[in-house]
């Protein structure tokens, strides 16, 4: 399940700090880092399609070392906040809402039928009574 408000805490936190410009997953560290209502660098920087709060415009080589000192070529990718986030996430949210009263209406037709049954099981009762109540006066 989406923690919307999370989602909405997360990029109003990257607008503050980067507005419309690109930033870099350690850009995020350092800027946003672990504030308590937003979500984590790997939450937010990666290229799942299912993440929809930001997008990669684009990769850049650099040059670092490994833990040995030996020179390897890495790639930090960049992201922007994705602008259509705020539609994707109410309609995300609309069709949850939709979801949920679909849910109690069957709910609500699961508590009439069970209504109905034990209406039922009820008269049976009754009708099991009174033969009980017939035996004994005879």
């Amino acid at each position: 399940m989406k923690d919307y408000t999370k989602m909405i805490n997360t990029v109003n936190a990257i607008q503050q700090a980067f507005g419309s410009k690109e930033f870099s997953a350690c850009d995020y560290r350092r800027e946003i880092g672990s504030e308590n209502d937003c979500y984590c660098v790997s939450r937010v920087c990666n290229d799942n399609a299912k993440n929809i709060m930001v997008k990669k415009v684009r990769e850049e080589d650099f040059i670092t070392h490994d833990k040995h000192g030996k020179k390897i070529v890495a790639t930090r990718y960049f992201y922007e906040v994705n602008t259509d986030f705020v539609k994707e996430l109410k309609n995300s949210l609309r069709k949850d809402i939709e979801r949920l009263y679909n849910d109690i209406e069957t709910i609500n037709r699961q508590i009439q039928e069970k209504k109905q049954r034990i209406e039922e099981k009820e008269e049976l009762l009754a009708a099991f009574e009174a033969i009980i109540d017939n035996v004994k006066t005879d």
